[in-house]
């Protein structure tokens, strides 16, 4: 409350599973188009192939490179991270005015 409606609490990347729901994300898009253009099903696979080695690269950049990530939280929030999504599932917070630190609970 004390950081504002838009605060988040750190937490960690999962590059793989993310790469995992980007490539379905992907492949999902691929079939939907393919049909609607009435194209064979394989018309996008270079450009697939081609976004996913772009993907590929950014992982390993930064799976190397670690210090540009977000510090890890020194200590564990999951407790107060399962209290806020109990809370938002009940609540909405909505910012009052411009200011930051007015919020309307609903």
């Amino acid at each position: 409350m004390n950081k504002g409606p838009k605060y988040r609490i750190p937490s960690l990347i999962d590059f793989h599973s993310c790469r995992s729901q980007v490539a379905e994300a992907i492949q999902n898009f691929s079939i939907k188009w393919c049909r609607r253009e009435h194209v064979e099903s394989n018309a996008l696979s270079c450009w697939k192939k081609h976004i996913l080695d772009i993907i590929d690269k950014r992982i390993s950049f930064y799976s190397s490179n670690e210090y540009l990530l977000p510090p890890r939280p020194k200590i564990s929030f999951r407790y107060l991270k399962k209290g806020l999504q109990d809370f938002h599932s009940k609540y909405v917070f909505v910012p009052a005015d411009k200011a930051s630190n007015n919020v309307i609970i609903i």
